[in-house]
C-alpha cells in the first residue's frame, strides 16, 4: 500500500513547481489524510484549496488558532490548484495509510545536492530496526528518547511505534499510550524548522486526537541542545559532515565549543557523540549511526579517548566497506554506548562485522578494551587476533623505525609537465624522466608507462632551453598564479612540490596510497611518480638486516596484506588507504641473512617475466611466511578464504 501511495504521489510531485513543489504536496497528503482518516470534517476540494495554508488545515484538527509556520507558506497558483482538485478526487483512499507517507513525502522533492552538502540522508527502516534491536530499550513510563538530527522523523516515529505496541501489550488503551509517549517521552531537534514539524506531525497522525509534542523542535543541537533534560537514550544518523563542507565560522564555534573531539579534519559526528553523551543521565545509552572511520582516523584519536573514558562501548555493528544508504559515499557502523561517571576498569564489546566473502554479518564476538587503543580501534575475531598477536610476538621494529619515506611530486599542472612517449622525445633529456601512475603499480611489478615528466626544477635560465621554454609559456599565467610561485618559493616554470630528485632517481619501494590489496613494487628505473603514489628505501647496515626486496615480499604475502587490514582506513568497498603514517606502523621481524635472503629469492622468483615462475613463487612465499610466523592449518585456511591477492 505504501508503494502505492507512493507512486501517486510521485506523479504529481513531478507536475508541480519544483521550488514549492514538496511543501504544496506535504500539505496535500496531510489534508488527505486527516479527511480519510476521519480526523477531521471533510471539506470540499474547492474550498480547501482556497486557502492552501499550513495552518488553516492543521486548525481543523486541532480546534484552535495556530502560529504560521517560520518558513514560507506559499499559496498554489492556478495550475497547481487544478491538480490538487484532481489528486484530492482521483488518488487512492488514505484511510488506511502509514503517517510515515508525510515524511516521505517531504524527502522526495527536498533539495538532493544540498542535502548533500550538509551531510543529510535519511534512515532506511532496516537500518532503523538494527538499531532498536542492538538498544534492547526497556519500556518503562518516563523513559526519554532524543534523535538530535531527526530529519523526516523516520526513526522517533519508528520507536513510537514500538513504545505503543509495548504499552498496548502492558493494558494501556492508545490514547493514554499515545499521550505518555509524545508528552513525556520523544524529543528531537533538527536544524531545519519544516523537518521538525514533519517528524511531530507524522509521529500525531498515529491518532485522532491531536496531542502536541513538546520534546520536537528546530534548532542546533550541538550548540544550543544544553536545555534538553537528562535523556535514557540518544539515537540518530547524525549529518555526513567533513569540515571542509562547514561554514567556516560555525566551523570554529564547534573547534571552540568542542576541543577535545574537534579539531584537525575531523567529522562533524564527533560533535554529536560528546553532546550526546553530556546529554544523558548515568547509564543511559547513546546509538548512532557514523562513519566507521573514527575507528582508525588519527583526527579521530580524541573521540577515542572521550569515549573510553565516559562512557562503556556496549555493542558495534561495523558495516567494514558495505553501503547500505546507497545516497552516502561512506562505509558506516553503529556504535552503542553506555554512560558511566566513573572511568570504566576493563571493557567487553560486543561486535558483528560484515564479511564480504558471504555478503552477512559475522556471529557476536567480544573484543576487550587491550584493543581499543587510542592509535585505532582493532575489531578482531579471537582466531584473527590470535595470528595478529604472533606476528607481534617476534622481535621486532615498526617499519617506520627502518625506512627512508618520501612523498610523491606534485606538478601544479599536470598538462604543462606530463608527456607522452613521443612527446619527450623534443626535449633535452636531462630533464626528462619515467612517470609512473597508481594504476601502474601492482605486487612486485610495475606497468611499462608511456608517460613521461618534464623536470624542470634543475633550469635556472629558461632562455638556455627554447624547446622547454616554448612548451611552457602558454602556461605561465597558470603556473605563476601557483601559491608557491606568488610567495615566491618558486620559480614560475618549476614544478610545484619537485621532491628530492636523488631520491626518486635511485632504487626504491613504491606502493599506490589506494589499493583492495598490497601493492608494493621495486622501482629501478629511476621512475618519479605523484602524490597518489609514496615511496621509500630500506637502507643497508641495520640490525633487522633487510632489504628492499625483502620487505616488498613480506608486505606483498597473504598473512601481511590481512595484518594491514586489521588496523588500515577501510575505505568504500574493498579499498584501503595505504597512507605512510598507517603503513609505517606495521611490524617488521628482525631477521638473520638467512631468512632475508629466502624472502629475497621469493621476491626474485614472483617479479620475473615467467608467469609459471611467479604462481609458483606466490605459493612458496606465502607458506613461507605462514611457517615462519607459526600459522595453524586452521588460521591459513581462515586467511585463505578472504579474498586473494591479484597478481
Amino acid at each position: 500500500m505504501l508503494k502505492d501511495h507512493k507512486r501517486c504521489i510521485e506523479g504529481y510531485l513531478n507536475k508541480l513547481n519544483s521550488e514549492k513543489g514538496s511543501l504544496t504536496m506535504v500539505k496535500a497528503v496531510l489534508s488527505k489524510m486527516l479527511m480519510d482518516k476521519g480526523y477531521v470534517d471533510p471539506i470540499l476540494p474547492e474550498v480547501l484549496v482556497f486557502d492552501f495554508r499550513l495552518h488553516h488545515i492543521m486548525e481543523g484538527w486541532t480546534g484552535k488558532p495556530i502560529p504560521e509556520p517560520p518558513w514560507e507558506d506559499i499559496l498554489p497558483d492556478e495550475n497547481e490548484k487544478i491538480l490538487l482538485l484532481d489528486f484530492f478526487k482521483q488518488a487512492p483512499s488514505f484511510q488506511d495509510a502509514d503517517p510515515i507517507l508525510l515524511g516521505e513525502t517531504f524527502q522526495m522533492e527536498m533539495d538532493k545536492e544540498k542535502n548533500r552538502q550538509h551531510g543529510v540522508f535519511y534512515t532506511p527502516l532496516e537500518l532503523i530496526q538494527i538499531l532498536w534491536d542492538m538498544v534492547e530499550e526497556p519500556v518503562l513510563e518516563g523513559r526519554r528518547v532524543l534523535d538530535p538530527a531527526c530529519g523526516a522523523g523516520f526513526i522517533l516515529c519508528f520507536w513510537y511505534e514500538r513504545l505503543r505496541d509495548e504499552y498496548r501489550n502492558k493494558g494501556w488503551s492508545d490514547l493514554l499510550a499515545h499521550r505518555e509517549i509524545l508528552e513525556h517521552q520523544l524529543y528531537g531537534m533538527d536544524l531545519d524548522p519544516m523537518a521538525a514539524w514533519v517528524t511531530a506531525t507524522m509521529i500525531q497522525l498515529h491518532h485522532p486526537v491531536h496531542i502536541p509534542v513538546p520534546g520536537i523542535r528546530s534548532g542546533d543541537f550541538l550548540l544550543d541542545g544544553e536545555d534538553m533534560p537528562a535523556m535514557d537514550l540518544v539515537v540518530g544518523n547524525p549529518p555526513y559532515v567533513g569540515h571542509k563542507q562547514l561554514d567556516r565560522g560555525y566551523f570554529q564555534k564547534l573547534k571552540e565549543r568542542y576541543p577535545v573531539v574537534y579539531y584537525d579534519k575531523g567529522d562533524l559526528a564527533y560533535c554529536f557523540f560528546q553532546q550526546g553523551l553530556s546529554t544523558l543521565k548515568e547509564g543511559g545509552k547513546l546509538a548512532f549511526i557514523t562513519s566507521r572511520y573514527y575507528f582508525e582516523a588519527q583526527n579521530a584519536a580524541g573521540l577515542r579517548r572521550y569515549l573510553l573514558e565516559h562512557g562503556r562501548i556496549r555493542k558495534i555493528l561495523d558495516y567494514y566497506g558495505q553501503r547500505p544508504i546507497p545516497e552516502v559515499k561512506v562505509d558506516p557502523a553503529i556504535t552503542v554506548v553506555e554512560k558511566t561517571l566513573e572511568t570504566p576498569v576493563s571493557q567487553r564489546v560486543e561486535v558483528r562485522r560484515f564479511q564480504e566473502e558471504n555478503e552477512s554479518f559475522s556471529k557476536p564476538f567480544m573484543v576487550n578494551d587491550a584493543n581499543l587503543q587510542l592509535e585505532g580501534w582493532t575489531l578482531l575475531e579471537p582466531l584473527e587476533r590470535a595470528i595478529v598477536d604472533k606476528i607481534k610476538s617476534k622481535r621486532s621494529l615498526m617499519l617506520k623505525e627502518i625506512w627512508r619515506s618520501r612523498q610523491g611530486i606534485i606538478t601544479g599542472l599536470d598538462k604543462a609537465f606530463i608527456l607522452d612517449q613521443e612527446e619527450a622525445t623534443f626535449f633535452p633529456q636531462e630533464f626528462i624522466k619515467m612517470w609512473i601512475k597508481n594504476s601502474q603499480v601492482r605486487p612486485f611489478k610495475i606497468v611499462t608507462s608511456e608517460k613521461r615528466l618534464l623536470h624542470t626544477d634543475g633550469i635556472d635560465n629558461l632562455e638556455e632551453t627554447p624547446s622547454v621554454r616554448d612548451r611552457l609559456e602558454p602556461y605561465r599565467d597558470r603556473l605563476a598564479n601557483r601559491r608557491e610561485c606568488q610567495k615566491g618559493l618558486r620559480a614560475w616554470h618549476h614544478l610545484q612540490w619537485g621532491r628530492d630528485r636523488l631520491f626518486f632517481e635511485g632504487e626504491k619501494v613504491v606502493y599506490p596510497y589506494k589499493a583492495s590489496s598490497s601493492r608494493f613494487a621495486l622501482d629501478q628505473n629511476g621512475s618519479f611518480y605523484s602524490a597518489d603514489i609514496y615511496g621509500f628505501t630500506i637502507p643497508a647496515g641495520g640490525i633487522h638486516h633487510h632489504t628492499n626486496k625483502s620487505v616488498i615480499a613480506l608486505l606483498n604475502s597473504q598473512l601481511y596484506d590481512f595484518y594491514f587490514k586489521t588496523f588500515g582506513k577501510k575505505l568504500g568497498g574493498d579499498l584501503y588507504e595505504y597512507y605512510p603514517n598507517t603503513v609505517g606502523r606495521l611490524i617488521i621481524p628482525v631477521m638473520g641473512q638467512q631468512e632475508v635472503k629466502a624472502l629475497e629469492c621469493c621476491h626474485d622468483q614472483i617479479a620475473s617475466l615467467d608467469p609459471s615462475r611467479r604462481e609458483e613463487g606466490w605459493k612458496e612465499l606465502n607458506q613461507w611466511v605462514y611457517d615462519y610466523f607459526s600459522i595453524t592449518k586452521e588460521e591459513k585456511t581462515h586467511l585463505e578464504r578472504r579474498k586473494e591477492i591479484k597478481i
